[in-house]
């Protein structure tokens, strides 16, 4: 099935999830479920993080975005990311930078995009979120061959493919 996802949102997709559901076999989740249950997973391992910091999860995101990659236009680029508003993350950022944990790096001339840099405890932070991102995938790849891992890397692709079309449509509306 592939239909152009042009919608506002997603209770405005229609489209037939049967295929997704229980077949009758109880004993084999079902796609939706699964997917929850794999996003459930990692939230806990971003909580133990937030919780020994005393850092909400959408901070430990922000700091972890931080570490991989810091020239951003501004904060809606960067809540893309995080998939969250861009007033939530500009409120982290503001947060984060009362704390210390970050710092915006002086513009250099004609550069539109904002460098933020990582500091002290915020740097604890994302290499901590880091690792433990790095251990929930480990646990979910754990026996997966080199093609098994290709392959879903594919997959994945293509979802992710489907939802900026879909946000892309969105924000179009």
């Amino acid at each position: 099935m592939n239909k152009n996802i042009n919608a506002f949102s997603a209770r405005d997709y229609k489209t037939d999830f049967s295929e997704y559901f229980y077949d009758g076999n109880a004993a084999r989740p079902a796609l939706p479920m699964i997917v929850l249950e794999l996003s459930g997973v990692y939230e806990q391992f971003k909580k133990q993080v937030a919780l020994e910091f005393e850092l909400s999860l959408l901070e430990v995101e922000v700091l972890l975005l931080i570490r991989n990659r810091r020239f951003f236009k501004n904060a809606v680029e960067m809540s893309r990311f995080v998939n969250a508003e861009a007033t939530s993350v500009k409120r982290v950022l503001f947060r984060l930078q009362e704390r210390k944990m970050i710092e915006e790096l002086p513009k250099k001339f004609g550069k539109r995009s904002v460098a933020l840099k990582l500091k002290g405890e915020g740097e604890q932070v994302a290499r901590l979120a880091e690792i433990e991102r790095n251990n929930f995938i480990g646990v979910t790849l754990a026996g997966f061959s080199k093609s098994e891992k290709l392959g879903l890397e594919r997959m994945l692709r293509k979802i992710k493919g489907n939802i900026d079309v879909f946000h892309g449509a969105a924000q179009e509306a």
